[in-house]
C-alpha cells in the first residue's frame, strides 16, 4: 500500500539526480506518435529492412516478448527505422512516430525517431517508445488511454506519459504492460489499486 509507495519513490529520488528528474518528467509528459494515414512517405516503394543496430535490440525484445506470449506471428521484414530532427509529426515531447499504410501489412512500415528527445531517455523509456511504435505498426493498436486507481496508465499505447511505466526497482509491471499490449483485453494488476 502506502508504504510500497513511499519505498518506491525514496528509492526513485536517491537513484536520479533533481536535474535527471527534471528532464525525465519532461520526456513522460511526451505526446506519443501515432500511426499516421496521410503519410509523408512512400510505402508502396520495394520492401526494406533496415534498423540500426542501436535499434535492433528492442525489435529483438518485442520479438522476443511476443513469443513469451505465444504470438509467434510477428514477421517484422519490412521496417526502416531512422533519425528525423524536423518532421511535422514529431513536433512537442513526441519522440517516434509509426508510418504504415492501414490494413495493408505487407507495405513498407517506417519507425521515424527525433534525435534529440531519443537523447534524453533512459534505456527503460527507449525500450516503453520502441514497443509503444512496434504496437502501432505491427499488433495495429490504437492509442488506449485512461489510468488505474494507483493513477498508472492502464496501457503502454497510453498517447501520454506522467509516470515511468517501470525501472530497475518495479520491473514487475514490465510484466503487466507487454501482456496488455500483446492482448488488449488483459486483466488489471494486482498493483493496479496500491
Amino acid at each position: 500500500g502506502d508504504a510500497c509507495a513511499m519505498l518506491e519513490k525514496d528509492t526513485f529520488m536517491k537513484n536520479y539526480s533533481m536535474k535527471q528528474i527534471l528532464r525525465l518528467t519532461l520526456m513522460l509528459i511526451l505526446v506519443w506518435g501515432c500511426t499516421k494515414s496521410e503519410l509523408d512517405r512512400d510505402i508502396t516503394q520495394p520492401i526494406a529492412y533496415n534498423v540500426p543496430a542501436e535499434f535492433q535490440v528492442y525489435i529483438d525484445s518485442f520479438l522476443s516478448a511476443g513469443q513469451q506470449r505465444g504470438i509467434d506471428s510477428i514477421a517484422i521484414d519490412n521496417l526502416v527505422v531512422d533519425w528525423e530532427a524536423e518532421n511535422e509529426n514529431l513536433v512537442g515531447h513526441t519522440c517516434a512516430v509509426c508510418y504504415k499504410a492501414k490494413e495493408v501489412d505487407s507495405l513498407q512500415k517506417y519507425i521515424i525517431i527525433k534525435p534529440d528527445c531519443w537523447n534524453g531517455l533512459n534505456d527503460h523509456l527507449k525500450e516503453v517508445v520502441m514497443f509503444h511504435e512496434l504496437g502501432h505498426c505491427y499488433l495495429n493498436r490504437s492509442h488506449k488511454s485512461g489510468n488505474m486507481g494507483n493513477g498508472y496508465v492502464k496501457s503502454i499505447m497510453n498517447k501520454t506519459m506522467s509516470e515511468p511505466l517501470w525501472a530497475d526497482t518495479t520491473s514487475y509491471r514490465r510484466a503487466y504492460y507487454l501482456d496488455e499490449l500483446f492482448d488488449p483485453d488483459t486483466d488489471k494488476p494486482e498493483w493496479a489499486d496500491q
